[in-house]
């Protein structure tokens, strides 16, 4: 169950280091204006490669963790944070996003732009991903209100280190 609660977290985190991989050549691309996307543009933009993908994903009995749960994610800039929400349907594919987090959420994502950025340039992102967990640089929770997920995910914490 352990290796499979880390394939879970690795899928979720796969599917936000897509988006930050596609959020630098949009800016570079982009005559209108030299601004960075925010994060919850380049997560729509990156959501049907990811959901393309979600099939061949084996999280064996780790997906019901993340099956069909609605996910808040909490991304910092400075002293800016960005947040936003997304539900994965029981298929794992990523659905009803929205710009902003959504009181229901069960699962909460807090990490940093430098983190993200971080682990796209690394030459072994999982590796990077692994290393920003147990650093906690990254750090996934139950969302506040959601006594069963935060459980989980304390549980989960606490085994970090041997979960990566």
């Amino acid at each position: 169950m352990i290796i499979h609660i880390r394939k879970t977290v690795s899928a979720v985190f796969v599917a936000l280091l897509l988006f930050s991989a596609v959020a630098v050549p949009a800016a570079a691309q982009s005559d209108e204006s030299n601004a960075e996307p925010s994060t919850y543009e380049t997560f729509v933009a990156m959501a049907d490669l990811y959901n393309e993908q979600a099939a061949s994903l084996d999280l064996g009995v780790a997906e019901s963790l993340l099956a069909g749960q609605r996910v808040n994610a909490y991304i910092s800039d400075g002293a800016a944070v960005e947040s936003f929400s997304f539900a994965l349907d029981d298929q794992m594919r990523i659905v009803d996003i929205s710009p902003d987090p959504d009181s229901d959420a069960t699962v909460r994502f807090e990490t940093d732009r430098a983190t993200v950025e971080r682990i796209v340039e690394s030459p072994n992102p999982a590796d990077a991903f692994g290393t920003a967990v147990v650093n906690d640089d990254i750090r996934i929770e139950g969302e506040s209100g959601n006594v069963v997920s935060q459980l989980v995910w304390s549980v989960a914490n606490v085994l970090k280190g041997f979960l990566f």
